[in-house]
């Protein structure tokens, strides 16, 4: 019951690391802590690859021996914590913990016991099993965690590029239309004040807008000719 309460802060615990370096030393940590183990290697990649593996060791020659070069080589063959024997060292035996997610190894973890005459147990592989699997459970967290981040981080660059694209749209419709404006209000200038009769119409006859005041004059119009038949002044 105790081993167990230590199981549940500890997942606790490690639902605050936001870190998977800090995340994976807390657990080989915790391990030691917990069991009584030593911990000598550990190391995690995260599912997208994007990132290096994250690696902790205890001893940093202890991956150069032929049986521990041999032993990672294995790992990705680990579905679940198993106890492997040294063929040197006197037949040391060493608890592999592999981190999965959706079966695919992800991690590992690997241990010795502190005691020489200590053998791991059935108890210390069940436990093991309920620990490796929470460590497992966070580990995807800040996967996920990183990957929603970066996809929002996306979305806010594509809407500021779409705002500023949508700006840059806008201020050329504003000076277009300010320049349209401008040349209409120099056209119904010129319309105003030209002393002929001036006016342009489509293929129906029918004045269109534009048309010289003065050409209001020669048709004895008192308001617009705009829609006027032309033939029917005539």
């Amino acid at each position: 019951i105790e081993t167990l309460a230590s199981v549940n802060q500890a997942a606790f615990d490690i639902r605050r690391t936001a870190d998977p370096q800090a995340l994976l030393e807390y657990s080989l940590r915790l391990f030691e802590t917990l069991f009584g183990f030593n911990s000598r290697f550990g190391f995690y990649q995260d599912r997208s690859n994007s990132e290096k593996p994250v690696i902790c060791r205890n001893q940093e020659n202890w991956v150069d021996t032929p049986f521990t070069k041999d032993l990672l080589r294995q790992i990705p063959t680990f579905k679940a914590p198993t106890i492997v024997q040294a063929e040197e060292n006197g037949g040391a035996l060493y608890l592999v913990c592999p981190i999965l997610h959706q079966g695919k190894t992800r991690g590992c973890m690997i241990f010795t016991s502190s005691e020489n005459e200590r053998k791991f147990s059935e108890e210390d592989l069940s436990l093991s099993r309920t620990v490796v699997s929470i460590v497992a459970s966070e580990f995807e967290n800040i996967t996920f965690s990183r990957e929603l981040k970066n996809i929002n981080a996306e979305l806010e660059q594509r809407v500021e590029a779409r705002t500023r694209d949508l700006a840059m749209a806008n201020e050329e419709l504003r000076e277009k239309g300010a320049e349209i404006l401008k040349r209409k209000r120099e056209l119904d200038d010129v319309m105003a004040n030209i002393q002929q009769g001036i006016l342009t119409f489509g293929t129906t006859a029918k004045i269109n807008p534009e048309y010289s005041t003065y050409a209001l004059q020669l048709f004895s119009e008192p308001s617009s000719l705009e829609g006027k038949d032309l033939i029917s002044l005539l």
